[in-house]
């Protein structure tokens, strides 16, 4: 036997070798009972634990569809993305104008339309001509000029930068959701983007889509801002019947506090619309009254004195045995905390609204200033302490994980059952298990001996395909299963046109190891193109398909891949070893 044959086995060999050993965990997984399962489902430390400590960490995964779960169609509000980055236009324009001492009347975003555009209106023709000269150039890129007047320019968001806030804002929400999912406990999710706006969110194993909706939508955008007190102009508002003005106090010596108080959230608003300045805007409490929620304003800054972005940790803390109810404790960055202490040492006696979700949670008086970069929030009203500690750990799960850069609304939802999962599993193993042993029973019924190695070879070709899925820690789903009994069928395809190259020669008197080289050599190009153009086929798939048709042009590429390392090299190996000897005449095939 040549050196050149043992060191092909010997590689060969290795590769199977770590084959297997990539695929115990899955091994492992797929032979759990029960009760295993849902502990595993649960966390993923506790399979860790299950496994040797020589084994590796990583395996296949059951989809939603072979072992039940929820799956949901999140859509982001994309247009409130471009709101929210227009309105962040409008606030840099006003700064750059007042840096470089640029006289100006308004900088306003144009609330109509896709709520993209921004129009500044100068106190003079030279000042927008300064403007022109000075910074106009400095927003080519995010901003194009749609009208010049002599003392006016109209903007809009150039279509390049609005193709990079979606995008920015689908990625965004994508990383933010699988932040959470990870806190919820979920030990095998599945998270992705679908078409322009869409993220499908897969939880196998997990049984609560009611709690799985309410803390992935939580856009929780914390907000610090300072409220306005100077509200005197509510005296000249004309109220609908069931808003009042109210007038209450804070602090010592104490301040006034004007607000209205009613039912309706929206009345309110059409009652203040033109009053507030336009750097102010109106944000709501819950104020519980005789079995009724009523909603008390409060006058805080537009733009935001500090934001959740600053947040390194929360979690839930227990109070003092006088007031042992539970409050959500943060922790800031270095920036956030120097942030936080500024704020708080210049607004010392003045009240600051702590705003989650546009609401505002509460607006505690600053009593000093507050350095350390740790402060909390209380919770509460008139809920009782359970309700309490529940609110409390939902907000530290989404403050953690995240704010959403825009909001989510569910789209579709479906729950499948454990057992309809167990069903597709049965099914599946019995479909490619047919599937396979037909293909064994033909090739070993007509090429006989080679019909044999090729059929090893496939063995080995699913074993292959296995460990590379269980190595990327692959969703595995009734798709992919029929994907991989396609690679089976390709898969042999290769071996038949060898076996036949190898008949024709020998019909043509050749000696068995001439007829291997030949027939190798022969059907080298007709297996290369054919698996490059699944390969190909494969591809478009994953790219312009959806979840479970990317699922199946995985396994298929990854299939017909490893496939053309079986037929050519495994079988050609069981070949060389057969015509080895020199004085062989016959060949089993």
């Amino acid at each position: 036997m040549k050196a050149s044959w043992w060191w092909r086995f010997g590689l060969a060999v290795g590769f199977i070798g770590l084959a297997c050993y990539e695929l115990v965990p899955s091994a492992i997984y797929m032979s759990l009972d029960g009760e295993a399962l849902k502990k595993v489902q649960a966390s993923k430390k506790a399979f860790e634990e299950m496994l040797p400590e020589w084994a590796p960490r990583t395996k296949i995964t059951p989809g939603l569809d072979l072992q039940g779960g929820v799956q949901l169609v999140l859509g982001v509000d994309l247009q409130k993305a471009i709101a929210d980055k227009a309105e962040r236009m409008t606030d840099r324009l006003r700064f750059d104008l007042n840096d470089k001492r640029i006289a100006f009347e308004s900088v306003k975003r144009d609330e109509s339309g896709d709520g993209d555009r921004i129009a500044v209106v100068f106190k003079d023709k030279g000042s927008r001509e300064k403007f022109d000269d000075e910074l106009l150039a400095n927003y080519r890129y995010e901003l194009t000029l749609t009208t010049r007047g002599d003392n006016e320019l109209r903007f809009r968001i150039s279509p390049e930068f609005l193709n990079s806030v979606r995008k920015d804002a689908v990625d965004q929400a994508v990383k933010t959701i699988r932040n959470r999912i990870d806190k919820l406990g979920v030990a095998e999710p599945s998270i992705g983007r679908r078409g322009t706006d869409g993220i499908l969110v897969q939880l196998p194993g997990y049984g609560n889509p009611d709690e799985a909706k309410r803390i992935i939508g939580k856009t929780a955008q914390l907000e610090f801002s300072m409220v306005v007190d100077e509200t005197r102009w509510m005296d000249s508002v004309t109220l609908p019947a069931g808003i009042t003005l109210q007038k209450a106090s804070y602090g010592s010596p104490p301040a006034d506090d004007w607000h209205l108080l009613g039912e309706d959230k929206d009345a309110i608003l059409a009652a203040v619309k033109g009053h507030v300045p336009e750097t102010q805007v109106v944000r709501f409490a819950e104020v519980p009254s005789d079995g009724k929620t009523l909603y008390r304003t409060y006058i805080v800054n537009k733009r935001a004195d500090l934001t959740g972005d600053y947040i390194t940790d929360a979690r839930v803390a227990q109070g003092s045995p006088e007031k042992p109810q539970p409050y959500v404790a943060l922790d800031f960055n270095p920036p956030g905390a120097t942030l936080f202490e500024e704020l708080t040492g210049k607004n010392v006696g003045k009240r600051m609204a702590i705003v989650l979700e546009e609401k505002v949670d509460s607006a505690p008086v600053i009593q000093q200033k507050i350095g350390g970069g740790h402060c909390s929030i209380t919770l509460g009203g008139m809920k009782s302490a359970e309700e309490i500690l529940k609110d409390a750990k939902e907000l530290t799960l989404v403050l953690k994980a995240g704010a959403l850069p825009a909001p989510v609304t569910i789209r579709e939802e479906r729950s499948v059952g454990a057992s309809l999962g167990e069903d597709a599993i049965a099914k599946g193993k019995w479909a490619v298990g047919i599937g396979v042993l037909l293909v064994f029973l033909f090739m070993l019924f007509y090429y006989r001996l080679a019909g044999f190695f090729s059929d090893l070879a496939l063995v080995v070709n699913v074993v292959f395909l296995l460990a590379i899925l269980a190595m990327f820690e692959a969703t595995l789903t009734l798709p992919g299963l029929a994907g991989l009994a396609l690679t089976v069928g390709i898969a042999v395809d290769a071996n038949v046109l060898i076996n036949e190259r190898i008949r024709e020669e020998l019909l043509l008197g050749k000696t068995p190891r001439a007829a291997v080289e030949a027939g190798y050599a022969k059907a080298f190009t007709a297996i290369f193109d054919s698996n490059v153009c699944h390969i190909l086929s494969g591809a478009i798939l994953w790219q312009y398909g959806s979840g479970p048709v990317q699922n199946f042009a995985v396994t298929l590429i990854i299939g017909i891949t490893t496939s053309l390392y079986t037929a050519l090299v495994i079988t050609r190996l069981f070949f060389d070893w057969m015509v080895s000897d020199a004085d062989r005449q016959t060949l089993s095939i």
